[in-house]
């Protein structure tokens, strides 16, 4: 590890720069990437919490958790998030379903319009006016992957 201060006698703008290119010259810095992936998974988690409490979202719905938790295991890979989340919660894949439909409904019913307007910008369903459980896990998914890469 090196710390260089501006109040070294040694120190100028080019060492630094000097030593930032000997290091990805050399590759001392692989299997390194891990410290940038941590950082935006907490990056991605914060972000999640945040955009679906912009839209309403009630962190009182058991629903609000299971969102979160289906996006967060989605940018982590796992495609079969809501059984992961009924095994981790110990209830059926159906109720799983069924908290995250109720959160969204009911954010959707109780949420500005403009909110809703200005945070969910995919299109929404006519017949029901409210995006689908998988609809909004994908959206919020894309737009947050999109932003923090």
């Amino acid at each position: 590890m090196f710390n260089y201060t501006k109040t070294q006698r040694d120190y100028s703008p080019d060492l630094v720069v000097q030593l930032l290119a000997n290091i990805k010259e050399t590759g001392a810095l692989e299997g390194r990437e891990t410290i940038y992936s941590e950082d935006n998974a907490k990056r991605f988690a914060r972000q999640i919490n945040e955009r679906i409490k912009a839209v309403g979202v009630s962190p009182r719905h058991k629903g609000y958790g299971y969102l979160a938790e289906a996006i967060q295991l989605l940018y982590e890979g796992d495609e079969n998030y809501k059984e992961t989340i009924a095994a981790r919660h110990n209830v059926t894949v159906k109720k799983v379903e069924d908290d995250m439909q109720y959160a969204i409904k009911s954010a959707w019913q109780n949420a500005s319009i403009d909110d809703l307007l200005k945070y969910y910008t995919a299109p929404v369903n006519r017949n029901t006016g409210v995006p689908t459980v998988m609809e909004f896990i994908h959206f919020f998914y894309n737009e947050i992957k999109r932003d923090i890469e």
